[in-house]
């Protein structure tokens, strides 16, 4: 799929009007380059009752955080121009992110990477290609969610 198959294109916030603060949907940011990941990302983080920003791409994401701070950050490691790794020095730096739960969403796969991931302050991670329920059960976990009563998502097929 192309990502003129996301809504509003790439960035996307759903909002939270008329929710009192107490009462207000978890925030996930996902930064990822693949627009086909960031497609089933968005149905599977907005399926869990959560608003969604969309960030192709670091620099995007890095951009999003310091104007809507999110609850949890899905991150994609290796992509171009700033890899997962820099975004997490450079979030690691800022105060009022630096305790934002971040999990990596990657193809690295190694248990050097993964122990990698884990010093550079990612509080998770899945390997590509995961399955659905570990990535729900680390979304609820990390953004305090409850697990779905019901477990089949129903994505749109070529939309």
């Amino acid at each position: 799929m192309e990502s003129s198959s996301l809504p509003h294109n790439q960035n996307i916030v759903l909002s939270n009007s008329g929710l009192t603060p107490q009462k207000r949907r978890p925030l996930v940011l996902v930064i990822e380059d693949d627009p086909d990941n960031l497609l089933l990302l968005y149905h599977l983080v907005t399926s869990l009752g959560c608003d969604v920003l969309l960030a192709k791409g670091g620099k995007v994401g890095l951009t999003m955080v310091k104007e809507s701070l999110p609850d949890l950050i899905l991150l994609d490691i290796v992509m171009p121009h700033l890899s997962g790794f820099d975004v997490l020095q450079h979030l690691r730096k800022l105060p009022q992110a630096e305790s934002v739960p971040v999990v990596a969403v990657t193809g690295l796969a190694t248990s050097e990477e993964k122990q990698q991931l884990l010093q550079a302050g990612c509080c998770g991670y899945l390997c590509k290609p995961y399955l659905i329920e570990s990535l729900e059960n680390l979304i609820c976990q990390h953004a305090s969610l409850h697990p779905p009563l019901t477990k089949p998502l129903n994505f749109p097929i070529g939309a």
